[in-house]
């Protein structure tokens, strides 16, 4: 009955968080569905820039197919009037001036805002009079407005020497060498994880390789209930903070921190701290430095199957139509402080809480039960549940918490699955600040 009651806690928990952003008020959903469209069209726009500067660099004449193309792929994140708007500096910038004013035309009648039909009047003047047209408080305007875009529109014609424009290039071609890095490792990590993951099956199969995990032999219902805790609190405390301590989330992020202990006091109050320790996997394995080091080198042998979960996501969204994007997008860029935080919760708190519940109190309470594999793949699809990204994200947070479930059931520790986990985030996190800052 305690179990069923458990199960009953998780599934309405996980099911409130997947459906808490239908709670929203409609106003702001779509103020927060506006400013992920505009990052994404950020990141899009400045990696088309910059193609387009390194193309004009090495003095190679871009045909007017791939002028296109690259123009597609920034007009498929332009949806509403106010992305509509920003992509015109990114037509004077692929295709000259003229298009940029007849793309003003188009979009007239949409800018029904007065700031918009304003700012589309400031960009009108500037690509036909020029920036030295404009007035102080209308370049303020635009610079204060639109970001990445309004720098764009008011560097137009300026040489490459000038400082606002030097800046733009430079921030556009830095997404372009940032995404050509991630290839790049994506492409060996990939290449180097499948010869891991051959010799891994291999050595395995002779028997050299072996579980290091020892599942408590009899069940223990408050792991599973613990869980069901951490999740009722990490719930409440976003409510707390949201409506009660009015701070901003990211801020509050490292609160996330006190949960795991919390939670984790409900079976340490009948078995002890020691034996809970023990059975989360809070040991010290076979060192640290080493734990850490198999890890990360785990995490790289199954980055096969995480490819594989990244592929069946890739098929569900074009499908579906819907990008799966984390909210943490929109702080990406926001300075070196915002930065910081990002990294320590990306890096920090989130393997550390989320490894000890998940890979921790869950995936032993079903060890108890079940093999290692259907233990992991559970987790793994708990795990991608209850991140934003949303359904079509799935396979991808689904596969890299399997893999982080089969590091935990290798090493008999949690410290190499809090590693891997770490080392995911702050591949994904130094793209985004790289690239968006």
């Amino acid at each position: 009955m305690r179990t069923i009651t458990a199960w009953v806690l998780i599934i309405g928990t996980i099911a409130f968080i997947a459906l808490a952003p239908r709670l929203i008020p409609r106003e702001g959903a779509e103020l927060h569905q506006q400013q992920i469209a505009t990052v994404e069209l950020t990141l899009t726009a400045r990696y088309v820039i910059g193609v387009h500067q390194l193309l004009n660099a090495t003095q190679q004449a871009q045909p007017a197919g791939q002028t296109q193309s690259l123009l597609g792929a920034a007009r498929q994140h332009a949806q509403s009037p106010l992305d509509q708007l920003r992509l015109v500096p990114v037509i004077a910038e692929l295709l000259g001036p003229g298009a940029a004013l007849e793309k003003l035309d188009e979009i007239e009648p949409k800018l029904a805002a007065p700031d918009l039909a304003r700012d589309g009047k400031t960009l009108r003047q500037i690509y036909s009079e020029g920036v030295d047209a404009l007035s102080t408080q209308e370049r303020e305007q635009l610079f204060d407005r639109h970001g990445f875009f309004g720098k764009l529109a008011l560097s137009w014609g300026k040489p490459s020497t000038d400082p606002l424009r030097y800046s733009v290039l430079r921030a556009a071609q830095r997404t372009v060498i940032a995404l050509i890095l991630l290839v790049l490792f994506v492409i060996a990590a990939f290449v180097t994880g499948v010869v891991l993951l051959i010799i891994f099956i291999i050595l395995a199969a002779q028997g050299r390789i072996r579980r290091a995990n020892r599942p408590p032999i009899s069940p223990r219902p408050r792991l599973l209930e613990s869980f069901a805790i951490y999740l009722l609190g990490m719930v409440g405390l976003s409510f707390a903070v949201r409506y009660v301590l009015r701070v901003e989330s990211l801020s509050a992020s490292v609160l996330i921190l006190f949960l795991a202990p919390i939670a984790l006091a409900w079976p340490a109050a009948r078995l002890g701290i020691r034996q809970t320790a023990r059975e989360i996997g809070f040991t010290p394995g076979r060192g640290a430095i080493r734990e850490i080091a198999l890890g990360l080198a785990g995490y790289i042998t199954g980055i096969p199957i995480i490819a594989v979960g990244f592929l069946l996501t890739l098929i569900l969204s074009k499908f579906a139509g819907v990008h799966p994007v984390h909210p943490i997008i929109e702080a990406a860029g926001k300075g070196p402080r915002v930065a910081l935080e990002l990294y320590l919760l990306a890096c920090g708190v989130a393997p550390m809480v989320e490894e000890t519940m998940f890979r921790g109190a869950l995936y032993q309470w079903l060890r108890t039960h079940t093999g290692w594999i259907i233990s992991g793949l559970i987790v793994g699809l708990l795990f991608a549940a209850v991140h934003p990204q949303g359904w079509t994200a799935f396979p991808a947070l689904a596969a890299i918490g399997f893999v982080l479930a089969g590091i935990r059931e290798f090493r008999g520790t949690l410290l190499p699955a809090m590693a891997a986990h770490a080392f995911n985030n702050f591949i994904a996190m130094t793209f985004l600040v790289v690239a968006l800052g």
